[in-house]
């Protein structure tokens, strides 16, 4: 799963990526494999697979996986805070990019919203919130829902004034590890069925309210990719080999050959895409399987979150320093790829001694007995 998810790492890292001349446009030129937000629903699914194959193996308490999780996402997560702060110092503006600008706390000085937002952006919860709020900055301030993007004139998305903006995932994220306890109790008939309550309810939006940020960042809507990947682990031994391995070679190649399949359309989450989901959770067992033979797997699924979490502010400063002014767009698009690689290295790098604890921790701690789910 390693590479498949440096991937998906990909697919986000390029989406987000000024295109080069054309701005901030965002044309289809920039996407590769399965864009943005198939991309995220597809780390969902491999998220609740995972959590399910390690939480009854690692963990003896509900708190120890918790710390465990924070420890694992959020030294990267405030590394890169760091970068982007010292980013706009180093430009001496709150504005490096659109996915990089300070100006809320250079224009809000309100102690209650400087304090929640800061705090937010701290502990990335909250921040997905951000994605149904609209904020006007100047002469006032002033807050309102956001139904649909974009905002109206004068107001900004406050999702965009996030240190991190891709951040609103781990706000997920970190809900679906609240509940992995509580689902792990359940039985297998009974996670399914809050999975597909969730479902018709993603069905709901793709039919009626098909548009960011409905279609992405709901949480009650994306619970079921997640437990799409806890249920599979559940029953991993029921699906045939012969079907997990199909559903892999199908999966790779869709991914590969994404934005030359007309069916699919990366900004429109729903549609064929959920066939994709389906088949992506059910190949998951297979994938992992398969991984654990390959070299360098462990280390690519290693560099995924780095990749994902620092793309966007050095994609921000590339673009403030002008060097897309200078390159072709393929050029433009390969040199960030490479400095985001480069720079994903340097965060693991420096992450390294915190994981290594993080593991030797894990290994001492007393695990749970084993206990079977009944389905």
């Amino acid at each position: 799963m390693g590479y498949l998810r440096i991937l998906l790492a990909l697919s986000v890292a390029v989406g987000h990526l000024p295109a080069g001349r054309y701005g901030y446009e965002r044309p289809d030129s920039t996407i590769i494999f399965v864009g943005v937000i198939v991309a995220v629903k597809l780390f969902f699914i491999t998220s609740g697979f995972y959590m399910a194959m390690i939480f009854r193996k690692h963990y003896s308490t509900t708190g120890m996986f918790l710390v465990s999780r924070a420890v694992r996402l959020f030294p990267a997560y405030w590394l890169t805070m760091a970068f982007c702060v010292a980013a706009a110092l180093w430009f001496k503006t709150p504005n490096v990019g659109p996915l990089l600008n300070f100006d809320f706390w250079y224009l809000v000085h309100a102690p209650m919203p400087v304090l929640l937002f800061t705090l937010s952006n701290l502990t990335f919860v909250g921040i997905d919130f951000g994605s149904f709020t609209c904020i006007q900055l100047t002469p006032t301030i002033e807050l309102a829902f956001n139904w649909k993007i974009p905002c109206p004139d004068g107001q900004v998305l406050l999702l965009s004034r996030a240190v991190v903006p891709p951040a609103w995932t781990l706000s997920l994220e970190w809900y679906f590890y609240l509940l992995v306890p509580l689902f792990c109790s359940l039985t297998t008939r009974r996670v399914a069925l809050v999975a597909g309550c969730s479902f018709l309810l993603a069905l709901f939006i793709a039919v009626f309210a098909n548009f960011h940020p409905w279609n992405r960042a709901f949480f009650p809507a994306e619970l079921y990719l997640f437990l799409l990947g806890f249920v599979v682990y559940r029953l991993k031994d029921l699906i045939p080999r012969a079907i997990g391995a199909a559903c892999a070679a199908f999966v790779v190649v869709m991914i590969l050959a994404y934005q030359h399949i007309p069916v699919f359309d990366w900004r429109d989450p729903a549609g064929a895409n959920f066939i994709l989901y389906l088949a992506f959770a059910a190949a998951l067992p297979t994938l992992f399987e398969i991984g654990g033979h390959i070299p360098g797997e462990r280390l690519a699924g290693d560099l995924s979150y780095p990749m994902y979490i620092c793309h966007a502010p050095v994609e921000m400063v590339m673009q403030a320093l002008g060097l897309h002014e200078r390159m072709s767009l393929f050029t433009w698009i390969s040199a960030n790829v490479l400095v985001v690689v480069l720079a994903s290295a340097l965060l693991l790098l420096a992450t390294a001694p915190i994981e290594k604890f993080r593991l030797h921790f894990k290994s001492l701690r007393p695990r749970a007995p084993p206990s079977a789910q009944p389905a």
